[in-house]
């Protein structure tokens, strides 16, 4: 559980959600909590907290380790494609000495081939959203 926040200047108790549903039940830790703040703290606002999201974050939702061995494969010519699934698997050994091995393995993918992949991963989701918008403007009932 997290601690309420204070906030003097601004007269508010920040609470996060989860605080906020169990201050709702009689005779919870967070209901006496909330209770003492609000005698201790007459006229404050109570405001959930919110999570700041960066609009501009890229997600890699689908980057699995199957789906980063097919780019290599589809991208790579036949002369270097060897090398390249070499290099690929010799990083993920390596990377599984380590802590964090996804995110090593997934930095090395997207140092190589990032620029081509997201363009790639950007081609795919206008080509599903393409199929999604057509399903949508196709009725088969109406015939």
């Amino acid at each position: 559980m997290k601690t309420p926040v204070i906030n003097r200047q601004k007269k508010t108790i920040t609470v996060t959600k989860e605080f906020m549903i169990l201050a709702g039940q009689f005779d919870t830790q967070e209901f006496e909590i909330l209770n003492e703040l609000q005698q201790n703290h007459p006229g404050y606002d109570i405001q959930i907290r919110t999570i700041t999201r960066n609009p501009n974050k890229r997600d890699y939702g689908d980057l699995t380790y199957d789906n980063m061995r097919n780019y290599i494969k589809g991208t790579e010519s036949p002369e270097t494609l060897d090398d390249a699934l070499a290099e690929f698997e010799a990083v993920q050994k390596v990377a599984k000495t380590m802590r964090g091995t996804y995110a090593l393995v997934k930095k090395w993918f997207l140092d190589k081939y990032g620029e081509d992949f997201k363009k790639f991963q950007d081609a795919q989701k206008a080509k599903k959203a393409a199929i999604a918008d057509s399903h949508l403007l196709y009725n088969p009932d109406e015939e």
